[in-house]
């Protein structure tokens, strides 16, 4: 090997070398590739959330979509066996069951439906109703039989069932739902439902609905702001507030938001109405049982510490 090859072998200052003689210097990467963006697929749109953008579907998913359709079909089907038969208590708890058994079906299994009556600390207690939910892994009610007592701080969500909604029994609802909500759970009033991204408080909120088969307000493109006038007006009769309830749902017509004014006219086969009823009530409970305190069922139970004696003779 000649003296020059030698040379241009020895590494310079420029290049340090380890133990082994090899030089250690980095080697320089090579710059990535620019990824290229992904296309945004046709069937989502994005949603502006929190400052990020979010992709949401404009329509459901087919099969869960399906999934409510069929829904409506039984619900539709127990009506129709309810008014086999004579007896009004019998019909309404045929429709009562319906619902329930629709709501234990989709609602995720920690949550308990039933139907019975609420009760706070200061035994102020709810009209009965139709159907109750509440988290049943972390709370107890007093069951009797198909009814039972829920402490205050245990109800998330209401339902009224009604086979038809005429003005009566729209009178007959919000007197209930006024009872219901004047009921002070944690010892405190209910909270009204917060706006803009108001922050969450103790207060406790309800989720109360109304759940109609029918109604006798002739169907027409203004079924809606008809519906919204009569529970407007009934409501300033009977001196309370339509926000009393939050949703109104009649089957194969639509729901109405009664505290935001707005409104769902449902044209097609009722499953998609029933799907925004559905969602509405899920995301509700869901919410608030993350952010609701353990019921103190010491206040229910009273002084516990008076009555007791001493029944083994202490040593001195």
């Amino acid at each position: 090997m000649s003296k020059d090859e030698t040379k241009s072998r020895e590494p310079t200052s420029a290049s340090p070398v380890n133990a082994n003689g090899k030089s250690s210097t980095p080697r320089k990467k090579k710059p990535l590739k620019p990824v290229e963006p992904l296309g945004k697929p046709e069937s989502l749109q994005s949603v502006k959330l929190s400052g990020k953008a979010r992709r949401r579907r404009p329509e459901p998913v087919a099969e869960f979509g399906n999934s409510f359709g069929a829904a409506v079909q039984q619900l539709s089907a127990e009506f129709l066996r309810g008014a086999a038969y004579k007896h009004r208590g019998t019909k309404g708890t045929v429709r009562e069951q319906a619902i329930a058994s629709f709501l234990r079906e989709h609602l995720p299994r920690a949550y308990t439906v039933s139907g019975g009556e609420v009760i706070d600390s200061s035994e102020a207690r709810s009209p009965q109703l139709d159907v109750m939910v509440f988290d049943g892994m972390r709370n107890h009610a007093i069951t009797t039989g198909d009814s039972c007592l829920l402490p205050a701080e245990a109800l998330l969500a209401s339902v009224e069932v009604k086979s038809k909604l005429t003005r009566e029994e729209i009178a007959k609802s919000l007197i209930a739902a006024a009872r219901l909500k004047a009921l002070k759970p944690f010892k405190l009033p209910l909270a009204v439902r917060r706006r803009g991204g108001q922050a969450a408080n103790a207060q406790a909120r309800y989720f109360h609905c109304i759940f109609a088969f029918s109604t006798d307000i002739i169907q027409g493109p203004d079924w809606l702001s008809k519906e919204y006038a009569r529970i407007a007006e009934v409501a300033n009769e009977l001196g309370v507030s339509p926000q009393l309830v939050d949703r109104l749902f009649v089957v194969r017509r639509g729901l109405i938001d009664v505290d935001a004014g707005t409104g769902f006219n449902d044209s097609t086969d009722g499953g998609t109405t029933l799907m925004f009823f559905y969602m509405h009530l899920l995301m509700f409970v869901l919410r608030e049982n993350r952010r609701r305190k353990p019921v103190p069922y010491l206040e229910y139970a009273g002084r516990m510490g008076s009555g007791w004696q001493p029944i083994v003779a202490r040593s001195v």
